[in-house]
């Protein structure tokens, strides 16, 4: 629904700019969107919340953060400092092999101070720009969604966003949606 997506987009503005924010009060250079240059860290949305093909009411916003050579070492640490920004429930964050780190809050209820009406789940993934960088799965769908919606009409783009709900519901309902339960996921979901 068109609220539904309001409120994934304000969620989503106000969970960027608390990234944005820890991580200039701690030293981080961050480009902009259309910066092309080499220095600073990149933050990509890549999850199906910002591309509106999230379960309505399922709010799991998923980030990576890619950092300079420099920063990178501290991806724990800018990790930490997010956290406090966050009011939550849950936190299975964890260091992974190779200095890199994910960033998992679950039943989160406030941002910088601010109550959420209802909680939310985010997901940072912490890497080094100098890995290789290879074209996402969640960027090849914001560019089929995209051209699907330039070329052949607002129309057909919102009938692909339902018709990606209602497989999603649909599978979810049968227990076979997420891929612990066997299902393709959601991005699976998304390119079915």
């Amino acid at each position: 629904s068109t609220k539904d997506r309001e409120q994934a987009d304000a969620y989503h503005e106000q969970i960027s700019a608390t990234i944005k924010n820890t991580l200039t009060a701690n030293k981080v250079t961050v480009k902009g969107s259309y910066d092309n240059g080499l220095l600073g860290a990149d933050l990509y949305d890549t999850g199906s919340t910002t591309r509106h093909t999230n379960l309505p009411g399922g709010y799991d916003f998923d980030f990576a953060l890619r950092l300079d050579t420099n920063d990178f070492p501290r991806a724990a640490q800018l990790a930490a400092e997010m956290k406090k920004q966050f009011t939550f429930s849950g936190d299975n964050s964890h260091d992974e092999a190779g200095g890199y780190y994910q960033l998992r809050l679950t039943g989160v209820t406030e941002i910088e101070g601010v109550a959420l009406p209802s909680p939310i789940d985010i997901d940072i993934g912490f890497a080094k720009k100098s890995d290789l960088s290879t074209f996402a799965s969640h960027d090849a769908l914001r560019e089929k969604f995209g051209w699907i919606k330039e070329n052949i009409g607002d129309e057909a783009y919102e009938n692909t966003l339902a018709n990606i709900l209602l497989a999603k519901k649909v599978l979810k309902d049968a227990g076979a949606y997420k891929k612990t339960d066997g299902g393709f996921g959601g991005i699976g979901t998304e390119n079915w």
